[in-house]
């Protein structure tokens, strides 16, 4: 498609008065034309005849210095995304063309996962530069701001860990980004945090160190560290670390930090006010009282999650040091922390604001690019794109947008037998879980993996997701803890502790949280960076291990159900994971091997259990079994023995009945309407008008509580379910 003819851009922060201002003054009118953010792209028919080896598909989006087209690499038949560069950038610098080569070159040696790829470069006949990047298929971080003013504390926190992570591995390499700003961040579809352009402002310099050549300003003020806007100076990794803390303070409120500005725990209820101190220590103006490295940013993040919040006073944050000396007249004047207001005379004032209005507009009349050619000029590779036969997913569509319409849902519940009182306490049940939550965002005092898992998967259960005004926020922490936990330890499973006698259990109940979570994205909800990736190892940890799990799992049963629970929402999923199959296998074949003669299931004779026949029936229904004689047996089996053994609500044991519930329930018919009638009631009498449950009250089991309560959401849930 032709590119439309657009006016020349406005002046970001003043609109076009501002920009008609400098231009009367320079006694200049109409379109400069040297000047390249005036340069109009070509077609995409007209590329296509310069650029051979790539199918220009289609134009993207364009700003002051660049094009971007999606493109076909030919070749290796991958999609791309192709920027060119105007032709004035090389007319305003004789030597810029060989430093964007060399440049370029290094780019393209950059290899991390949070860091754009560049494939090719090059200078077509007429003497065009070009990129040829990845295609990321998402957003960036300043379109989703567009669109919901601000991002929650743990969304924020979770794109600046990765963009650090990014930014570290490439200073290392002595490589300094330069521009990082929200339009330079990508997210993907799948989640995953990318910064693009990497490098490319270090293009547009000399052999000296200032970003300030040829009249040009490179990077986008708000977020250009002081030190680069002095003609003559020079910059280092720490300009980054300066955006860094901009880019930061905007995600969390959603404005950018301009003059005398107030700290975001001020702005936002709630926030942990250490986020002040980070941001401080980012945007010093002296570099050399920031922080040093962007690894000692992503540690200070880091804390936020390990170390209790201690609430303060935001008087208490310490402003940064006082300028003793003033700034040279050329330099824009960057925003400072709050500090006591100085007196100026009203002459001396007025003069400064002119100044600044009118070095303002010369800086932004030659930024860099717009950030809607950065948002569009590179988006995913889908390398790891799902590969196995997904489900049928139209019943579990049609399920799923049911439990999210509230009327609908309270239908469902009716017809399965429930009653309005189920809702009434599900919603006690899941605000409960809200107070309970942890400063890290898990919950509990010990598990803290399995019972953050449950929690999840109640807020889950009634189709709460991340975009939920009341629980978004809680969920997303909780997500995010079980993501970190999952990264802290190198063999894949996500637990507190390997040692732990109930973390393969734990690890099993982490996986099917992320992965119904997952789910939820696949539908179109918010997929946290890193959530698929420690889902998929979390999947790979349970497939490479043994069946029954490790020698001292104190419940065999129940950790093959859990692990049940976690390969069936794998293959919901429809990604590709080797060995899959085999692994369900396995586990079928041992719980097979628990089942009795008289059809009930139990542990060797050594072990002491309760009744775990509901626990196996529902493993063996969500992974498949073929073999209708045995569930036939283990149904009647589990019939007679309820019915000799009536529930009672002190000797319930939550994880049991849930699996037993969802089992009768998936069974239906005569055996769901006798469990629903043995069950419901004990369930609501267990429910108490603060959410939590009531059977037991002991101060030690504060974090059975918890998780009893999240079991408790969970069985009521079952409610929900349309059965297949």
């Amino acid at each position: 498609m032709a590119p439309q003819d657009t006016p020349p851009p406005s002046d970001p922060l003043f609109g076009n008065a501002a920009s008609d201002l400098l231009r009367e003054a320079a006694g200049t009118e109409g379109k400069p034309p040297s000047d390249p953010r005036f340069w109009q792209p070509p077609t995409p028919e007209d590329l296509q005849s310069r650029l051979s080896g790539y199918v220009i598909e289609a134009f993207l989006a364009r700003g002051g210095m660049g094009a971007v087209y999606r493109g076909m690499q030919t070749s290796l038949e991958r999609a791309v995304a192709i920027k060119i560069l105007p032709p004035q950038l090389s007319e305003h610098d004789a030597s810029f063309a060989q430093r964007f080569k060399q440049e370029a070159r290094a780019m393209a040696q950059l290899n991390h996962p949070g860091i754009v790829k560049v494939f090719d470069f090059g200078e077509m006949s007429d003497g065009t530069l070009y990129f040829i990047m990845e295609f990321i298929d998402g957003t960036d971080v300043g379109q989703m701001m567009a669109r919901q003013g601000r991002l929650s504390s743990a969304h924020a926190m979770a794109i600046t860990a990765h963009v650090c992570d990014a930014l570290q591995y490439a200073h290392e390499l002595d490589i300094v980004h330069r521009d990082i700003k929200p339009a330079n961040i990508m997210v993907g579809i799948d989640g995953q945090v990318k910064v693009a352009d990497f490098g490319l402002a270090k293009s547009f310099r000399s052999s000296h160190t200032s970003l300030t050549v040829t009249g040009h300003v490179m990077g986008t003020v708000h977020f250009v560290a002081p030190e680069a806007l002095t003609l003559g100076s020079s910059v280092d990794h720490r300009a980054d670390i300066y955006a860094m803390g901009v880019m930061l303070y905007q995600m969390l409120t959603g404005r950018l930090p301009q003059g005398i500005f107030e700290m975001p725990s001020l702005l936002v209820k709630g926030l942990d006010p250490r986020y002040d101190q980070i941001i401080a220590s980012a945007m010093r103006e002296d570099r050399n009282a920031r922080y040093q490295a962007v690894l000692d940013m992503r540690r200070a993040l880091d804390a936020l999650l390990t170390q209790p919040v201690q609430m303060a006073p935001a008087a208490q944050v310490p402003a940064p040091p006082p300028i003793t000396q003033p700034l040279p007249e050329t330099t824009y004047t960057p925003p400072r922390q709050p500090r006591a207001a100085r007196k100026f005379s009203s002459v001396t004032a007025w003069l400064a604001f002119a100044v600044i209005v009118v070095l303002l507009g010369l800086s932004l009349l030659m930024l860099s690019d717009h950030a809607q050619t950065q948002s569009a000029s590179v988006t995913t590779s889908t390398q790891n794109a799902p590969t196995n036969t997904a489900p049928n997913t139209n019943t579990a569509d049609a399920s799923r947008l049911m439990l999210c319409n509230p009327a609908a849902r309270i239908e469902t519940l009716r017809r399965n037998g429930g009653s309005p009182e189920v809702e009434k306490a599900v919603t006690a049940a899941l605000e409960y879980l809200k107070h309970q939550q942890n400063p890290d965002g898990s919950w509990g005092a010990t598990s803290r993996v399995g019972v953050t898992a449950l929690a999840l998967l109640a807020y889950d259960g009634r189709c709460e997701s991340f975009e939920s005004t009341h629980y978004g926020d809680t969920m997303m922490k909780g997500a995010f803890f079980l993501i970190e936990v999952g990264k802290k330890v190198r063999n894949g499973m996500i637990a507190d502790s390997n040692s732990s006698v109930n973390a393969p259990v734990e690890h099993c109940m982490a996986t099917k949280a992320l992965g119904q979570i997952y789910l939820a994205a696949q539908r179109g909800s918010k997929s946290l960076p890193g959530m698929r990736e420690t889902f998929e190892s979390g999947v790979s940890f349970i497939i490479n291990s043994p069946a029954t799990g490790p020698a001292g799992v104190p419940n065999i049963a129940f950790h093959l159900a859990w692990k049940a629970e976690a390969l069936h929402v794998a293959k919901l999923t429809g990604l590709k994971f080797d060995g899959i199959e085999e692994c369900i296998a396995r586990v079928k074949n041992s719980l097979n091997t628990l089942q009795n003669a008289d059809g009930g299931f139990e542990p060797p004779p050594a072990r002491k259990e309760q009744k775990i026949t509901g626990t196996c029936l529902r493993a063996l229904q969500l992974l498949g079994s073929g073999n209708t004689d045995a569930l036939d047996r283990g149904f009647q089996f589990a019939r007679q023995h309820y019915q000799a053994n009536p529930l009672k609500l002190q000797t319930m044991d939550f994880y049991l009945i849930y699996f037993d519930t969802r089992a009768f329930f998936l069974r239906g018919g005569d055996d769901w309407q006798l469990w629903n009638r043995l069950v419901l009631p004990q369930m609501l009498a267990a429910c108490r008008l603060d959410g939590s449950i009531s059977h037991r009250l002991s101060k030690s089991d504060t974090n059975d509580l918890i998780g009893d309560t999240a079991m408790c959401a969970l069985i009521l849930e079952t409610y929900y379910q349309t059965n297949p």
